[in-house]
């Protein structure tokens, strides 16, 4: 019996006594017309106690025992609300329908934000001091699950540029089509790593050098769950630029990579394994105009090898482990281009170009990271602590990389160059959108720079705060 419905009652015998008393009352406690009393045995005993007030005493009795019945009904009141079996709310009908619910914006924006402090061995590699290595506003829009937009723009030189501008769809589980500018499919921790998420402050020079950054085209993607397959196929401009071609011929892309336990992302479950690999090959073919070849370039941004001016069918290919073992990932990349070379002697655009010898480039990475604690890592996301988590002190990576370069080989008039490197990093994931790192590097040129002719070793340190959200 609620609390308000027992007041009620009270109230109204105390006012009706005199009417009741001369019509007689019966037996049993009192009861409200059509109204079906529901006590505990507490608050049942007590309107028994009630209703024999009620019925045996006079109505000078009942004015003295007034102020008492009012306490004890102040008492029985409390111990409805207090106690632990209070009764149900009698139903009031059917409850209105809800309103109208707002709208989800599925847009929500994105920000990279790295600041570097940069040593240089000599002043002609760079300047040592602060820097701001990249600024990436951007936005992603998915109204529904089967459609994803990205833009974003970098700031990281002296102007600003397009980073990514690209639509996704996904008409099937398995399928993805995109259009726009965006990555193509070359090197396996290119494609699934964000550079957010990757334990280096930057990527491996033979990724820098052999990849295509961003190109515009339209590609699919396959990636069945039920299958240990991946693969890729994408026509594109292959210039890397967001404007356009430089002639009329198109690029063509294609990946395919073999993905087992931890590595195979699309199989429901696979980030519980402890096992995981990739493997798997890519390549590129192109038609292009007059550009430069495949250059050398050491982790903190100083050209070493200046490459000569390519022209013609340009062909690149690359192969990829990525091996995953409890808290350890080692991921091997190594590539292969062949560029052609002509000569205009004329000025006449309209007449043939002179062929020249055509020039071979290798490069090799690989890299080892181990989370010394913290969550294990995943494809495409580092061991980033859980943000609903209590703070535990984040997670701790250490990582080791071998960098090896040969360039220019395969044409006489052609200086060959290249070189050997090691690099040492720990980076430190404090929260899911925070990480601080410390790298050191060690090179060894094959042949010295133009601008240190006497100097053949290269070594660097590069400490970076990253800043990402939204991803």
């Amino acid at each position: 019996m609620r609390r308000e419905h027992l007041a009620a009652f009270v109230v109204a015998s105390l006012a009706l006594w005199p009417a009741l008393a001369s019509a007689g009352v019966p037996d049993g406690p009192l009861q409200p017309y059509g109204v079906e009393v529901e006590c505990d045995p507490v608050c049942e005993e007590e309107a028994h106690a009630a209703s024999d007030a009620l019925r045996a005493g006079e109505s000078e009795v009942l004015q003295v025992e007034n102020a008492e019945l009012v306490s004890r009904l102040e008492a029985l009141e409390r111990k409805l609300s207090d106690g632990p079996g209070q009764p149900q709310a009698v139903s009031q009908g059917p409850r209105p329908a809800p309103g109208p619910r707002r709208p989800v914006v599925p847009l929500r924006p994105t920000l990279l934000g790295e600041t570097d402090y940069r040593v240089y061995p000599a002043e002609e590699e760079g300047r040592t001091g602060f820097a701001l290595a990249r600024l990436r506003p951007g936005l992603i829009l998915s109204p529904v699950d089967w459609f994803r937009g990205v833009a974003t723009v970098e700031f990281a030189g002296k102007n600003p540029i397009i980073l990514d501008a690209y639509a996704r769809f996904s008409p099937l589980s398995w399928l993805d089509l995109s259009l726009g500018y965006a990555k193509p499919p070359l090197f396996a921790s290119f494609i699934n790593e964000p550079v957010y998420a990757i334990p280096f402050p930057g990527r491996a020079p033979v990724v820098g050098a052999f990849r295509v950054r961003r190109d515009l085209g339209v590609d699919a993607h396959f990636r069945p769950a039920a299958l240990p397959v991946e693969g890729w196929a994408r026509v594109g401009n292959g210039t890397g630029s967001a404007l356009g071609n430089d002639n009329a011929l198109p690029a063509g892309y294609a990946a395919l990579d073999l993905v087992f336990g931890r590595a195979h992302s699309a199989r429901p479950g696979a980030a519980d394994a402890t096992w995981g690999l990739r493997l798997g090959v890519a390549g590129l073919y192109e038609n292009t105009e007059d550009r430069e070849g495949i250059a050398g370039t050491t982790p903190l941004g100083f050209r070493y090898y200046r490459p000569v001016i390519v022209s013609g069918e340009r062909k690149v290919g690359e192969a990829h482990l990525v091996g995953y073992a409890g808290p350890l990932r080692l991921t091997v990349e190594g590539a292969i281009a062949r560029e052609a070379r002509s000569r205009d002697t004329d000025g006449n655009p309209s007449t043939p170009r002179q062929s020249l010898p055509a020039i071979t480039s290798y490069g090799l990475s690989t890299e080892i990271a181990w989370t010394l604690f913290g969550t294990r890592r995943q494809v495409g996301r580092a061991p980033l602590p859980d943000a609903a988590s209590v703070w535990e002190g984040g997670a701790l990576e250490l990582a080791v990389r071998y960098d090896g370069m040969w360039l220019g080989r395969g044409a006489d008039d052609v200086v060959e160059g290249g070189s050997q490197g090691g690099a040492l990093a720990l980076v430190w994931w404090p929260t899911h959108f925070l990480a601080a790192s410390a790298a050191g590097y060690l090179t060894r040129y094959d042949q010295p720079a133009l601008e240190r002719p006497d100097g053949r070793w290269s070594w660097g340190v590069l400490g970076r705060v990253r800043f990402f959200w939204g991803y």
